[in-house]
This record gives C-alpha cells, structure tokens and sequence, in this order.
C-alpha cells in the first residue's frame, strides 16, 4: 500500500472516508491521491422544446483549487497528498491512476441513501467494486471509528487463497490488529475439498503468526458475516472476489456486492485476479 485513491465529492460520506484513508496512509507511509470526477451530460440537439446542443462545462479550475485546498489539509496532518480533477467516471479513472501514478489501494465513501454515486455517477459502490482493479475499502458514511483494531477476513477455505491472505497478514502486522479467520458452513455453497487441507496449508504458511480460525453453521451466509463483523469493535472486514463471476459462493462478485451492499461497517475486497 503505497498510493491510495481517495474519491472526493466534498460530502460528509467522503470525508469520512479520507479520515479512515489517512489512519491507513499514516500507519503504511502511504501518500493519498484525492479524486474528484465529473462526467458531463450532453444534451440530444433533435429533441423538442428548444433544446440546444451547448453544454455547460463546470468551472474546472474552481474544483481544482478546492481540491488542493483539500490535499494541503490532508498535508498538514503529516500525510503525502495530491489532488486529481478528471472529467471520468469513477471507475474508469481510478484505472487509469493505476497505470499513470501507480496507485495501488482505494478507499471510498458509501452513503445511506442516494448521494455521491448515485446522482454524481449514476452508480453505488456496490456497483463499481468489480470494475475496479485495486483492492477497494468502502467505508460507510455513519461508521465513525477509524482504528482498525479487529480484521474479520471471511473464507470459504474450497480454494487456494494464499495471494490473499499474504496480503491480509501483513495488514493485520501493519495496524497491529486481532486477525480471526471467518468460515461459514453452509450446505447449500460448493464443497469440493475437505476443509482440513486448506486449514493445515494455512497453518503451515502462517504457523508463526498469530490469528484465529472460527466455523460458524448457517444457512444464509451473506447475513452470518455481516453480523459476525458486526459484533467486533474497530472492526475491517475482508473479502476476496473473482472478476469473472464463475465461481460458487464467497468468491462470486455478486456475494461480495450484497455484503457491500447490506454491511455498515468498513468493507475491503481484494480481486482474485490482480493481488
């Protein structure tokens, strides 16, 4: 975690959002790149009512000084920080920042109701999470903490997710957090493998680390992590997914978008495909 992307829309979901981006850029030496996008609407010059195909173009220079007014106070708290206006969706530039500036981490704001991605966007984070490339931590407008002090990494323990966890281990020693390994036994998901052959892999692996395997039985297992994390203090809670889609169970993206979706605590979900 190097260079995290902050999308910005100046809202209180977004500003609490760069304060939990700013606990984490301190504790990993990270600089911050804020982000605000804007997507014009062009207007059909063929439809009635006297409609004209001039487009009225926002004060870009207005958006950017108060972006810099932002990552200057973003500085001030001793945290590296730039500020980026891009005329983009949000998806598509937070891709595009990857490839220009490197950045490999992004945090983002999620509202209660209608807000920043939703009229500025058209879109929720549930929504963009899998057109994303980067691990993305989506954090709630009203979860209020920002220490993580309990990691909650939810697995299905049927596939080989060493590339995850290595990553969840080490933010586990960077932020000096409890790490509990979450399985939910659920009859109904994919079984293949016997459950003992990745835990005895993980144990092998990690054997000098200090974390906890818990196996819960339930038969709605969307609702039985949300409320398990739920029960933490300071709590992150951790998901893999896959880009694709053909996986059963807690690798398929649209598991991870319900729990997005439905969870009101601090969300990050790593891609299969690009750790």
């Amino acid at each position: 975690m190097k260079k995290i992307i902050v999308p910005i829309d100046f809202s209180s979901g977004a500003d609490n959002a760069l304060n939990f981006a700013i606990n984490l850029a301190t504790r990993h030496i990270a600089e911050i790149i804020l982000l605000h996008c804007y997507i014009p609407v062009y207007v059909d010059p063929s439809m009635s009512g006297g409609i004209t195909s001039t487009v009225e173009m926002p004060d870009l220079h207005a958006f950017d000084d108060t972006m810099q007014a932002k990552a200057r106070e973003v500085q001030e708290k001793g945290v590296k920080a730039t500020a980026k206006v891009m005329i983009s969706d949000v998806a598509t530039a937070i891709n595009d920042l990857m490839e220009s500036d490197q950045a490999d981490f992004v945090v983002l704001g999620k509202t209660g109701q209608s807000g920043f991605l939703d009229k500025l966007l058209g879109s929720t984070a549930a929504s963009i999470l899998n057109r994303v490339k980067l691990p993305m931590l989506v954090v709630p407008e009203r979860y209020t903490s920002h220490h993580v002090s309990n990691i909650v990494y939810a697995t299905q323990l049927e596939f080989d997710e060493t590339k995850v966890l290595d990553h969840v281990f080490s933010l586990s020693d960077t932020l000096k957090a409890n790490l509990q390994l979450l399985h939910i036994k659920n009859d109904t998901e994919l079984d293949i493998h016997q459950d003992f052959q990745f835990v005895d892999d993980i144990k092998a692996k990690y054997g000098n680390k200090t974390y906890e395997l818990i196996d819960i039985d339930g038969h709605h297992t969307v609702k039985e992590i949300i409320d398990f994390s739920a029960s933490k203090e300071d709590v992150l809670l951790v998901l893999a997914s896959h880009h694709r889609g053909l996986l059963d169970g807690l690798l398929n993206p649209s598991v991870s978008k319900k729990i997005v979706s439905n969870t009101e605590i601090p969300t990050l979900v790593y891609h299969f495909k690009d750790v």
